[in-house]
């Protein structure tokens, strides 16, 4: 038909959201109606649960199943690898295949958390959803609640029975978030590393002398013969990697150090004349961050630099560099350095205490979600269609007269608030007009602001975080530097040191929360951006109404013409790409700022123990790492989806229907009816809204609503009530 062209020509919708505005629209009478509606009374989905309640059952069954690879991997785990201390080593190796493998893990471990976001946001959703009693009883005081879009107003209107889980759910995401991207996270090695100062003639076959001076700091440790002899048999044999000044400096000006270890100074000849191989002198170094008894500054490279307690090595670098012909550390003229490279020790770690956390709150998400599809008895609106009908089988006294009220008119205009049946709506006649509203008007420009004011400012905070972090890089800056980095991949340079505790639970812990504290904010996020959109798609539905006749879409089993689907507002061609994004989103944050283990290791390469004295080099350091990639594809992301909520909400309806943005009292206004004139089969049928009566002339008010014979279309300028 014209009009089913019309409809698809102007929207440019796909298959499914033809199902919400191209139904069948063939004309018939009303006796025809009745005998159709007849005919197929009592026409229902087959099984036990149908409608919203087998959607919240598909919500079950997927939760229960990431419940069960939760507790899956943890046993396999543990059976395999085993655990000490509550962790887990699933790869101990190079760091390029660690960066592989937790890509990987943390792309899996944010698909199962986008699987539990989507279903807690579903069932919340249906949750918040007002009976008919609730309606009333809202009406009744003035209020407006909201149908078909998720809603924090209908909140204070519906029952505690209902409340209480989706108080329950709601919380219960927050430690999701916060532990699950945590339970699977990287170590690097920190190797301790001894620097010698040693003649020319130290790496030239002869005999060597070993004498050696203190070591600074009075470090307890004396020089070991057998690691300076191994460090001379490996110079001898070419072991040992040249390095002229600048490359020493870049190369050892690292917080912490894991392919390279112990290190030989060379002094110039002119500095050290003599014949015999000398060990000129030699310093302990521990690559840890070191909690000095001085009150000074920590300092992991002072060497490089020389020693000045207020400010680090790392801001005065530039100028070390930059004068590199003139550097002399601890006071010696070198030649060239002489540098020991060692095998990572990267690892990759499972830890048992946060999947324990993560396995505790999803299996609360799988009895609140089974608690929803069985338990409850309520039979809440979850569609518009779902109050079409509720509203054509019984009318609401309350607006009747308000056929042409908006929302915003039905919000603002109440009046006898002291009358002892309670307000009233403003009722009164308004003038029809062909206006075709923008979807941004499906909602209020509250939430509009509040959307845009949040991705702004989240967007704001990554590209001020990424400038702060790129100015504290030692290195090269460029774009194609920083975006080789990879994502989520752990280098030194991309390590945060803070005041923060880096051992034990108190570290662990901290340093998750600080990890994982955007993803709480990201999931806030995608419940207002999948709200803004839900909110446009029912008004897309609702404003087609009145030019495509068809059976409402209903939330339980369907009747007559009345038609169902799984989806309760938002159609699959946008839910889905949107919790895709959402998925890719949480997985690009994960791998922004993400938790680091810095596992140190002695002058031998063998693991540290903790020393007794002023050192605080022990075993193993926790911080938490960035991704500059990674923080670039989040604000790359973000852009995009902030442009495509907003090109859409630039889209026009068609004209014809008062703007509901899914108000209970515009649909409830739609629905008053002529008795005598309808079947009394209204609600299952094949229904349309236009003017179902009109006066002679133009003076005369008329009034629109719902029909399931042929209402004609409003006319231009004309009154209706």
């Amino acid at each position: 038909m014209i009009l089913k062209d019309r409809a698809t020509e102007m929207t440019g919708l796909g298959s499914e959201e033809e199902n919400l505005i191209d139904p069948r629209s063939d004309k018939c009478d009303a006796d025809d109606t009745n005998s159709y509606a007849t005919a197929v009374r009592g026409k229902e989905s087959k099984g036990v649960l149908s409608g919203w309640r087998f959607g919240v059952l598909n919500c079950v069954m997927s939760v229960t199943l990431v419940l069960l690879v939760n507790i899956i991997i943890t046993l396999v785990v543990g059976a395999h690898y085993g655990y000490t201390d509550g962790l887990g080593v699933l790869f101990d190796g190079s760091c390029d295949a660690v960066r592989r493998y937790n890509v990987v893990g943390h792309l899996v471990i944010n698909i199962l958390s986008t699987i539990l976001l989507s279903g807690s946001n579903y069932c919340m959703q249906c949750l918040s959803a007002p009976t008919r009693q609730e309606v009333d009883k809202a009406h009744s005081k003035g209020v407006t609640l909201d149908i078909g879009i998720p809603s924090m107003r209908n909140l204070g209107y519906i029952s505690r029975k209902r409340l209480t889980p989706w108080i329950m759910l709601a919380c219960s995401s927050l430690p999701l978030h916060l532990f699950f991207n945590s339970v699977m996270y990287t170590s690097i090695s920190a190797n301790d590393y001894l620097i010698v100062a040693v003649n020319n003639a130290f790496i030239q076959p002869g005999p060597v002398n070993l004498t050696a001076v203190e070591a600074p700091w009075n470090a307890p440790n004396s020089l070991d013969p057998e690691l300076i002899t191994s460090l001379r048999t490996a110079a001898l044999s070419g072991s040992l990697q040249y390095l002229d000044k600048t490359d020493c400096i870049n190369s050892y000006a690292q917080d912490y150090l894991s392919t390279r270890s112990n290190l030989l100074l060379v002094l110039s000849t002119s500095s050290n004349n003599a014949s015999a191989a000398k060990v000129v002198n030699a310093w302990e170094h521990y690559n840890l961050v070191v909690y000095q008894n001085t009150g000074c500054a920590p300092d992991a490279y002072s060497w490089i630099c020389g020693d000045e307690c207020l400010v680090p090595c790392q801001y005065r670098l530039q100028n070390v560099l930059s004068n590199v012909n003139n550097w002399q550390p601890y006071g010696m003229n070198i030649d060239h350095c002489l540098s020991q490279t060692t095998e990572e020790h990267c690892k990759l770690q499972f830890s048992l205490y946060l999947i324990v956390i993560v396995i505790i709150f999803n299996f609360i998400k799988a009895i609140l979600m089974a608690y929803l599809a069985f338990g409850l008895t309520a039979s809440p609106m979850m569609t518009i269609g779902d109050a079409i009908a509720s509203f054509l089988n019984d009318t609401d006294g309350s607006t009747k007269g308000c056929c042409l009220h908006s929302r915003r008119e039905f919000e603002a205009l109440v009046d006898d608030l002291d009358n002892s049946d309670g307000p009233k709506w403003v009722h009164g006649p308004r003038q029809w007009t062909m206006n075709r509203k923008r979807w941004f008007s499906a909602s209020s420009k509250t939430r509009w602001m509040f959307f845009f004011m949040l991705y702004f400012s989240a967007i704001v905070g990554c590209v001020t975080l990424l400038a702060y972090g790129i100015v504290h890089i030692v290195g090269p800056k460029d774009i194609s530097t920083l975006w080789n980095l990879g994502l989520g991949a752990v280098h030194t340079g991309t390590l945060i040191n803070w005041s923060i505790p880096s051992t034990g639970s108190a570290g662990l812990i901290g340093c998750v929360l600080l990890a994982n504290l955007a993803q709480p904010i990201l999931s806030f996020l995608y419940f207002l951006y999948n709200g803004l959109f839900t909110c446009m798609l029912a008004e897309l539905e609702w404003s087609n109404l009145i030019w495509v006749k068809k059976g409402v879409r209903v939330s339980n089993k369907p009747q007559g013409d009345q038609r169902s689907s799984y989806f309760l507002q938002l159609p699959y061609r946008y839910a889905i790409p949107i919790m895709m994004l959402s998925g890719v989103l949480h997985w690009l944050v994960s791998q922004s700022i993400f938790l680091v283990d810095v596992q140190s290791y002695d002058f031998a390469g063998q693991p540290d123990q903790c020393l007794g004295n002023s050192y605080q080099s022990c075993g193993s350091h926790l911080t938490c790492g960035w991704s500059p990639a990674a923080i670039m594809s989040v604000i790359i992301v973000g852009v995009f989806m902030i442009a495509f909520g907003f090109l859409t909400g630039r889209r026009r309806y068609r004209a014809g229907m008062p703007l509901a943005a899914s108000s209970s009292t515009v649909i409830s206004a739609a629905c008053h009816v002529n008795r005598e004139l309808e079947p009394k089969d209204l609600p299952y049928l094949r229904i349309k809204w236009g003017v179902m009566s009109t006066g002679d002339t133009n003076d005369e008010i008329g009034h629109c609503a719902f029909s399931a014979l042929e209402p004609k279309m409003p006319e231009e300028g004309h009154l209706y009530s």
